[in-house]
């Protein structure tokens, strides 16, 4: 677990997905509890004091505007916990990765260059995603230190690797993915 939650939570970020992606389906609504995640994960801009799933979902100001929907107040299905639960497990989907922020512009427009002084990272379907740099906030990075630990731990013991990840390290080499 990547983030610890009790099932309140669990449900709120369900039901925070399907408000604000649920038109976009289980990529989108994954997308979005990346975020979520980020937030929680984060130490900087105005996500220092965010520490938990409530904490993320209920921020004022910077919070998310499906808790106003109608959507958010139905009770989350097992499909949508189980969505949940791959992101608070640390499964990440591009262009959400690293984001902390995103918005859903008319869909003939583009996506903005920056958004709260945050690169655009992509677009999926209505949303854009908005990443900060690695050295603004580090801590959204964790996937990429842990693969660049991984290969210089393959690179030192390939054997220690198998064991320790079940990876067969003939096969793959050290390309590594979690």
């Amino acid at each position: 677990m990547l983030v610890k939650y009790n099932t309140k939570e669990l449900d709120q970020m369900a039901r925070l997905m399907r408000a604000e992606a649920q038109s976009e389906g289980e990529l989108g609504m994954q997308m979005v509890g990346n975020v979520v995640v980020n937030r929680v994960l984060a130490n900087c801009d105005i996500f220092s004091d965010v520490r938990s799933i409530n904490d993320a979902i209920n921020q004022s100001p910077g919070g998310f505007s499906g808790i106003n929907s109608p959507l958010y107040f139905i009770s989350a299905t097992e499909r949508e916990k189980r969505i949940a639960k791959k992101c608070l497990n640390g499964e990440r989907q591009h262009p959400a990765t690293n984001s902390l922020w995103f918005y859903a512009p008319n869909m003939d427009l583009p996506c903005d260059k920056l958004f709260y002084s945050q690169e655009l990272a992509g677009r999926y379907k209505k949303h854009c995603f908005y990443k900060p740099s690695a050295s603004e906030c580090p801590e959204v990075y964790w996937q990429e230190k842990v693969l660049m630990l991984l290969y210089f731990l393959s690179e030192r013991n390939d054997t220690m690797i198998s064991t320790l990840f079940k990876i067969d390290t003939k096969s793959y080499g050290s390309n590594y993915l979690l």
